[in-house]
């Protein structure tokens, strides 16, 4: 069978939001507020902010101390245009209820048109900014319908930017995020630069997400609990793209990372061994129950980088053993939004793993794949068993 790494997702803190701020009638659309008055799910924090003398600017510091880089300025349109597929074909002028290859991130920000990825690399860093949009039937709490466009695809509008700025050789990530509803985003301040007289640090302590908010609840290793980079068919289709200038804003290849390192003051405790994540390495042979065909137990973590986070807990519906892969685990599981026929925003039967798989019932299905899926699903029960930390020659990640 042929191997090719997991689509999963790219985002930080999923399923919460932060403040709004309002921009301007023009720009802003509306988020319903909650029952209480405070902002909508989109926009709101469970924690208070645990470090507030520590600033977006102090971060971007930091992190471009770290990294070697700091992330300049940029637009969201030098992105790529990541398409929405209906039945296998573009949908730009409206967002339709369901879709080939929905956004996991939330049931808002699925089968949207609109929303790019960008990609800046600088020597060893790689910079992925992740510009999404909304669903307004949803953010009003409907059910997802047809409903024309909000804006066309070409509009500097969004909604959510979501940044990982990583360095391959040091293994520094720090995250950021932007979260204003109908945001400009064709001239975005970056969270800190290096140059003299810099005059943009009211402006991004304005517009960035306090760091002391992504933590807690909102951590962002939370769902990047599988070393850095998250992928889904939503975001690796620009890797499939004929057009080298999508392809070179598509994901990196980079896997099997190792333990990576947070800078900065409110993101240290993810070192820490209360809160990193235990990784995942199946063995092969694996005795699985109910296994009827020979496909090797560790199917899945052959190529794919899987985690445990400590800061989820059995009920959280985050990170990769948590939400990505449940669907194909559980038939009963029901996510924000699920990743195979049992999704709401999926059209079909279509599941998406192994890549081109033929066309087969969810019990057929479960039936070729059972020692594989049992495999994974007792090593998201219990990771740390023997079966589920076979390494091999490889370095263990969890020392």
């Amino acid at each position: 069978m042929r191997r090719i790494p997991l689509y999963l997702v790219v985002a930080c803190g999923v399923v919460v939001g932060c403040k709004r701020v309002t921009i301007s009638a023009a720009t802003v659309r509306e988020e319903p507020a909650a029952a209480d008055g405070a902002p909508s799910r989109i926009g709101n924090f469970s924690a208070a902010n645990a470090f507030p003398g520590y600033s977006i600017v102090d971060h971007g510091r930091d992190c471009a101390a770290e990294l070697g880089s700091a992330i300049p300025e940029f637009s969201c349109l030098d992105g790529a245009l990541l398409e929405v597929y209906v039945d296998g074909k573009a949908v730009r002028d409206r967002i339709p209820a369901k879709c080939d290859n929905p956004d996991l991130v939330d049931p808002a920000a699925a089968c949207v048109p609109g929303d790019r990825l960008l990609r800046i690399d600088q020597g060893d860093t790689t910079a992925m900014i992740m510009c999404r949009r909304f669903r307004p039937d949803v953010l009003a709490g409907k059910t997802p319908g047809d409903q024309a466009a909000v804006w066309g695809v070409d509009d500097a509008r969004t909604d959510n930017i979501a940044m990982i700025h990583f360095n391959r050789k040091t293994k520094a990530a720090c995250f950021y995020q932007i979260r204003k509803s109908g945001m400009k985003a064709d001239h975005v301040v970056p969270p800190y630069s290096p140059e003299t007289g810099w005059k943009g640090a009211a402006l991004a302590k304005e517009t960035y997400v306090a760091p002391g908010l992504l933590n807690a609840k909102d951590a962002c290793v939370r769902c990047h609990d599988n070393q850095i980079w998250l992928r889904t068919p939503f975001v690796t289709q620009l890797a499939y793209a004929d057009d080298p200038k999508v392809q070179r804003h598509a994901l990196p290849n980079d896997v099997r990372l190792g333990r990576l390192r947070y800078p900065g003051a409110p993101f240290k405790g993810w070192e820490s061994p209360e809160q990193r994540t235990i990784f995942i390495a199946i063995d092969p042979k694996m005795a699985a129950v109910g296994a009827t065909e020979d496909a090797d137990a560790d199917l899945c973590t052959s190529c794919h980088d899987i985690g445990m986070s400590k800061l989820v807990g059995a009920e959280d519906k985050e990170g990769t053993c948590q939400l990505l892969a449940r669907p194909w685990l559980d038939a009963a599981f029901s996510g924000p939004v699920e990743g195979t026929f049992l999704t709401a925003h999926a059209v079909g039967d279509r599941y998406w793993m192994p890549p081109e798989i033929e066309e087969k019932s969810a019990e057929d299905y479960r039936r070729a794949f059972a020692r594989p899926l049992a495999a994974l699903r007792s090593c998201c029960q219990n990771p740390l068993q023997s079966s589920c930390q076979a390494w091999g020659s490889r370095p263990n990640p969890n020392d």
